[in-house]
């Protein structure tokens, strides 16, 4: 998987497979500000790619925040600034890409990231 091989050696991305037949774990450089890497899974399911971080994320961002209520919240409005296929269901960020889109969909998930691991709430 050239995707993979990219994403560890160029951008120091953590890539290890799991227990679990066609499931890779992901951890980014990128953290939260509770110190939590940004992590998520990917798993091939035929002609798909799904990517989902079965709720991980949403949890770091809370304890990031001074009102860890308010994760869900930040997350919501921050895909509404995307115009991209990012589902979040109140738990879990995930994306369903094509096998010739697993790049794009890297690049709309680390995006979105980028914008809760940089997330500053108001004083």
């Amino acid at each position: 998987m050239e995707l993979l091989s990219n994403l560890e050696k160029s951008l120091g991305f953590i890539v290890q497979p799991t227990t679990i037949p066609n499931l890779i774990s992901i951890t980014t450089p990128h953290t939260f500000i509770s110190g939590d890497p940004v992590h998520f899974y990917m798993k091939n399911d035929h002609k798909r790619v799904v990517f989902d971080d079965y709720g991980m994320n949403v949890h770091s961002l809370a304890l990031s925040l001074p009102m860890p209520d308010k994760a869900k919240r930040i997350i919501k409005q921050k895909l509404n600034e995307f115009d991209n296929q990012i589902i979040f269901d109140g738990y879990s960020i995930s994306r369903t890409a094509e096998q010739h889109e697993q790049s794009q969909a890297v690049s709309e998930l680390m995006s979105l990231f980028g914008l809760l691991t940089n997330f500053q709430p108001k004083s």
